[in-house]
């Protein structure tokens, strides 16, 4: 597990993707909006890190599609821990979660996105009530 920030307030994003670049990058992207960034590149290193952090964690953005653990799972072991974490799955691919019962239970955004795309990701993310 990479070394993680250390977390100021309840102002805190778990990022996870397997890739390597768009971890990178968003990271830059979230840092640039004001949040602290944990980052995780995978859904086992995710649930290590919520486990440990989800008191602080205000929002997860994961991957949608990611080898052995994907979105939907690593969003679902969450939601174990913390029932009403907000989260964005995105994906270069389109949205095809129909058959998960998790589907209005979290945000869409279609991979590449631009810097006030994730930002309204974010914001309607969080002010939306996971109840």
């Amino acid at each position: 597990m990479n070394e993680q920030p250390p977390i100021e307030g309840k102002n805190t994003i778990l990022l996870v993707d397997d890739d390597e670049q768009v971890r990178h990058i968003t990271k830059i992207l979230l840092t640039f909006l004001g949040y602290t960034v944990l980052v995780a590149k995978d859904g086992a290193e995710a649930i290590c890190i919520f486990s440990q952090y989800h008191v602080d964690i205000l929002c997860v953005i994961s991957d949608l599609t990611m080898p052995n653990m994907d979105g939907i799972q690593t969003l679902k072991a969450l939601r174990k821990i913390s029932p009403e974490i907000p989260a964005i799955l995105s994906s270069g691919f389109t949205d095809d979660t129909k058959n998960f019962d998790v589907k209005h239970s979290y945000i869409f955004l279609q991979k590449p996105y631009k810097v006030d795309e994730l930002q309204r990701a974010l914001t309607k993310a969080i002010e939306t009530e996971w109840r």
